[in-house]
């Protein structure tokens, strides 16, 4: 029967028309021209994927069959630009919102948005949404999670505690997140401030006079891996943390044990 209807009538049409063409203009007027249709499809459709988002990463099994159909009738019906994207990236920015509000430690927080944001990435991708969506939804979420927590994210107390721990990975992720938005020099004066604040306990700890030598040139190897594998190298960083050196072992209290003179560094 379909086969009569292609050949007996449908190319008949001027221009021809195909038989899938012809129901999905029919399915696409449907739902275009009912206003309690549409908004129910497209909550249905945000709905998958908020419940994808509130799955374990690495759960391999997790059947996405239904939310790539969504994506492709979409797109075949013309429904995803101007009328379904703003609806999922509303959404999304009520989503990331949420979680930027969450109360949790800084290395914490900085891993879960590292691995949000990869995870956001590579569902669009994964689900063919359009690159324009997958730039937007990166860029909204860099926006909310990265830019507008950066006082949160550059406390020099917290970050302290994570260069102490001499966590490169924790301090990695930070540094790349920040760099996605721009903001990576801003790093500058946090970690300036921990070597500072660090080295100036190392000299005047009057209890570890005898291997003060050996305990500085540990701290600046620590230094220096954070420079190379944390900071790639950021001539911004590396200046800063020779500065911070030059600060604190150039101080009056610790002079005494390497005798008075010129700089140290």
């Amino acid at each position: 029967m379909f086969g009569v209807l292609d050949h007996g009538y449908l190319l008949r049409n001027v221009p021809p028309t195909r038989l899938i063409d012809h129901c999905t203009a029919s399915f696409t007027s449907a739902i275009a021209g009912n206003d309690q249709i549409k908004p129910t499809i497209f909550f249905q459709i945000n709905s998958l994927i908020t419940n994808d988002r509130k799955l374990p990463v690495n759960l391999s099994e997790h059947d996405s069959s239904l939310l790539n159909a969504s994506i492709e009738m979409l797109k075949a019906t013309k429904l995803y630009g101007s009328d379904w994207e703003p609806t999922f990236l509303a959404a999304s920015k009520t989503y990331f919102q949420e979680c930027a509000s969450d109360e949790v430690d800084l290395d914490e927080y900085i891993g879960n948005v590292t691995g949000l944001i990869q995870t956001e990435i590579e569902r669009c991708t994964t689900h063919n949404f359009d690159s324009t969506t997958r730039i937007t939804i990166q860029k909204l979420a860099q926006e909310l999670l990265v830019e507008k927590r950066q006082d949160f994210l550059l406390q020099e107390g917290k970050l302290g505690e994570v260069f102490k721990k001499g966590d490169v990975e924790t301090i990695k992720r930070l540094y790349d997140l920040l760099k996605s938005c721009n903001l990576q020099q801003k790093l500058k004066q946090p970690w300036m401030a921990f070597i500072k604040g660090l080295g100036n306990h190392i000299c005047s700890n009057k209890d570890n006079a005898d291997k003060l030598i050996a305990t500085v040139l540990e701290f600046k190897k620590l230094c220096h891996s954070f420079v190379a594998d944390a900071f790639e190298n950021d001539k911004v960083m590396k200046k800063g943390m020779k500065e911070a050196f030059s600060s604190f072992i150039n101080a009056r209290h610790a002079s005494h044990p390497w005798g008075r003179g010129g700089s140290k560094v």
